[in-house]
């Protein structure tokens, strides 16, 4: 679903005039980033057919585990909170948010690494999956963010400013 949607606004967004000037911004920014954009679409697919051919455990995943939903308190103790939409996945799903350097995830060596895996246990994860699973998000947030500003109509202003910049924030 991402992966169409991002491609029928690569082929539209940049080569349309917009009056709207959040789409304005968003077609100057699409333009901008094109080369990228089409990289990473291309990456994602190539990355998802090899993960095709493997095979794969799927586990309970969360699905948006990130450091605003994991709490440590003053014992050291993992808790993980805000299950809003749960999947069975396999387990790099959810350690793609985790093994980054990101602000969203624990860097590796930190206190809040060790006491993740403490809690989650023994994880050898595959390094192709990894980068599918992050390929895949990279994706559906550029889908999500751009879709908010030229597809879906009723968006609000603040929405759409809010969307371009986290699409901003992807690169």
């Amino acid at each position: 679903h991402w992966t169409s949607t991002v491609k029928r606004l690569h082929a539209e967004v940049p080569h349309r005039e917009y009056e709207n000037p959040h789409q304005r911004e968003l077609a100057a920014f699409w333009r901008e980033k094109y080369e990228e954009i089409a990289q990473i679409v291309k990456r994602a697919e190539s990355l998802g057919r090899a993960r095709q051919k493997q095979s794969h455990d799927f586990v309970l995943c969360h699905a948006d585990i990130h450091r605003a939903n994991l709490l440590i308190n003053a014992a050291g103790k993992l808790y993980v909170v805000d299950w809003d939409q749960p999947i069975y996945a396999p387990k790099e799903r959810d350690l793609m948010f985790i093994l980054t350097t990101s602000l969203r995830g624990c860097a590796p060596g930190t206190p809040e690494e060790a006491a993740f895996f403490a809690g989650y246990g023994d994880a050898a994860p595959d390094p192709l999956a990894l980068a599918y699973y992050r390929y895949e998000w990279a994706v559906q947030d550029i889908s999500e963010f751009a879709a908010s500003i030229v597809v879906r109509t009723h968006t609000g202003e603040a929405e759409q400013t809010e969307s371009l910049r986290m699409l901003r924030g992807q690169f």
